[in-house]
């Protein structure tokens, strides 16, 4: 953070529009960022990744790209993303869009979607000068930031950056949903490939590429992320909430709480 004046400036804004349209709530976040995902996840949001410096590499819908200063890396919605960090240092101008502000290219271009990564020197330089003007201005003018979005959506598609839905065999959104809806129970990788009609080799296998790592680390993950929040309330004990999430034992908390570092 920096001051201008009278004017303070931060490297991180979020523009959030609630009924600014019937019946809708537009969300629009955009950061100056540092730190990237690293946990698999999903969302029905667009999603604009710029490298203004070091290196990383997304993994989405399994498929890994490597992405250095100047390249872009779109998510389209409902695709399963996370990124690994791959220089000492990353920064990155990280952009999430409601659906909503996609209608009129759906409309455009129904059925397409934009494929993952770009590199093309000059439309890069002309979108990070849009995204640079954006995030200067930093401002909830509903006017101003469907202009800049659909003035970026035009500049992508010039790229030759759209193509087909891709056919994904594997049902990560349904896995995904059914671990987050049920992690409290106790669920294993088996009675999951089950429930989902996969056998459990191809389930194991498919979901270890989508996610980049294992059932057990990933229901662990989430069983730890859900114990720090209902401990936040201070309501509850340490063991009452291990036995809520999931967790036979403290024995097996404790393992899974060294284990994912959180």
């Amino acid at each position: 953070m920096c001051d201008k004046g009278n004017k303070t400036v931060s490297n991180e804004k979020e523009v959030r529009f609630e009924n600014t349209f019937p019946n809708k709530e537009c969300f629009i976040f955009f950061k100056k960022h540092t730190k990237l995902a690293f946990e698999a996840h999903f969302h029905e949001r667009f999603e604009l990744l710029y490298i203004l410096d070091g290196e990383c590499e997304a993994v989405i819908n399994g498929d890994a790209y490597n992405a250095k200063k100047n390249d872009i890396v779109i998510v389209n919605k409902f695709e399963s993303h996370f990124y690994r960090q791959l220089s000492k240092t990353i920064e990155a101008f990280v952009l999430v869009v409601d659906d909503f502000f996609l209608s009129s290219f759906y409309t455009e271009y129904g059925g397409k979607v934009f494929s993952h990564i770009l590199r093309y020197e000059e439309k890069s330089a002309e979108i990070k000068l849009l995204l640079e003007k954006w995030f200067r201005r930093g401002t909830d003018s509903v006017v101003f930031n469907t202009g800049c979005f659909n003035l970026l959506l035009s500049l992508l598609a010039e790229c030759d950056m759209l193509c087909n839905k891709p056919d994904i065999a594997f049902n990560y959104i349904n896995a995904i949903t059914y671990i987050n809806e049920h992690y409290m129970e106790n669920i294993t990788m088996q009675s999951v490939a089950k429930k989902m009609g996969y056998s459990e080799v191809y389930f194991s296998s498919r979901f270890n590429k989508m996610v980049g790592m294992n059932f057990r680390a990933y229901l662990n993950l989430l069983r730890i992320k859900k114990a720090k929040e209902m401990l936040s309330d201070g309501n509850k004990t340490i063991e009452e909430v291990a036995l809520k999430v999931g967790f036979n034992n403290m024995a097996t908390y404790y393992r899974a709480l060294k284990r994912t570092g959180e």
